[in-house]
């Protein structure tokens, strides 16, 4: 592959409820949105679930450079 037409970046967004009660979304929200707290039911570390989430994401990343694609659709 040329250096051109390699990906020199990414940026990544995630958007999570953690904690949130369905009563806090908005109505036209409430029956398609949900929280880790109300699919758990219970309250969610906030601190413990942004490290493992980036222990996952790097771990993942790590993988990727070594192995390419080949794990990532895996489940």
């Amino acid at each position: 592959m040329s250096k051109l037409n390699r990906i020199k970046f990414v940026i990544l967004g995630i958007g999570v409820h953690i904690n949130s009660e369905r009563m806090q979304f908005s109505e036209n929200l409430r029956s398609g949105t949900t929280s880790l707290m109300i699919e758990a039911g219970i309250d969610i570390n906030r601190e413990k679930f942004l490290s493992s989430l980036i222990f996952y994401l790097e771990k993942n990343y790590s993988d990727f450079l070594k192995e390419g694609n080949k794990n990532i659709m895996k489940f």
